[in-house]
């Protein structure tokens, strides 16, 4: 009656699809945290990534392989998204990642804008599993260049304004903004700006120009300045203008 008993688990076993000789495997748990990273082009950023499994004392030399894909938003990782590291740019925090680190970040060294995107954190444990994060977002953002600030005098003999032209280039992404004012202040509103991007080029291309209407009237003596607000900045660049006799502050 045994016999018949241990023929009826393996008959069980198998109509279950079990193998009684597979060593079972817990689920390898990653974590990647924040899920939004942002940093300045040329910078170090250093991609957190960690991991863990249930009973990891019964196996703590265990192999741990990493692997760090990179993908655009909404796209899932694949083999040809593999990141390639140990690289003069790529690199893990910890070169031997072992159940006793539990650490599998990623640092990324001189960043460019072409690293903006998705990266997902994949382990893999011998005899435990693989385990995937749900991905860190990395923002790379570029500063604009230092405005420039020109004067531009119409050839027409009959134009009775000028104009003043400010210029940044350089900046991603391309939402910016550039803010005329003038020392000491007009008693009306200056004119309109007349703000004009060239965008949907490369990231070094990416430029704005803002004019401004003014009558010489009213520049002698005045100090127009242009600020230049973008994200990646910590206060606005500021680049002055002055005609005639005026204290640049």
């Amino acid at each position: 009656m045994a016999g018949l008993g241990l023929e009826l688990l393996l008959l069980l076993l198998q109509m279950h699809g079990a193998n009684p000789n597979t060593v079972s495997q817990s689920v390898v748990s990653v974590k990647q945290t924040p899920a939004v990273l942002v940093a300045l082009r040329g910078a170090t950023v250093y991609l957190p990534c960690t991991f863990s499994v249930l009973d990891t004392s019964k196996h703590p030399t265990a192999k741990c392989a990493v692997q760090w894909y990179k993908t655009k938003e909404g796209q899932e990782p694949s083999r040809n998204c593999t990141l390639t590291l140990r690289t003069s740019r790529l690199s893990l925090a910890h070169p031997e990642p072992s159940l006793r680190v539990q650490n599998a970040s990623l640092v990324i060294r001189n960043l460019t804008l072409e690293d903006t995107g998705v990266y997902y954190c994949s382990v893999t444990i011998w005899q435990k599993g693989t385990g995937q994060g749900n991905g860190t977002h990395l923002r790379v953002y570029a500063t604009p260049t230092a405005p420039q600030v020109l004067l531009q005098v119409s050839t027409d003999p009959g134009a009775t304004s000028l104009a003043l032209i400010c210029k940044t280039r350089g900046f991603q992404p391309s939402n910016i903004s550039l803010i005329w004012t003038r020392d000491p202040y007009l008693p009306k509103p200056m004119a309109p700006v007349n703000q004009q991007q060239l965008l949907n080029v490369a990231a070094n291309e990416q430029q704005v120009t803002s004019h401004l209407s003014v009558f010489p009237w009213d520049i002698t003596g005045a100090v127009y300045t242009c600020e230049v607000w973008h994200v990646s900045l910590a206060e606005p660049l500021k680049a002055s203008l002055c005609w005639g006799e005026c204290l640049l502050f």
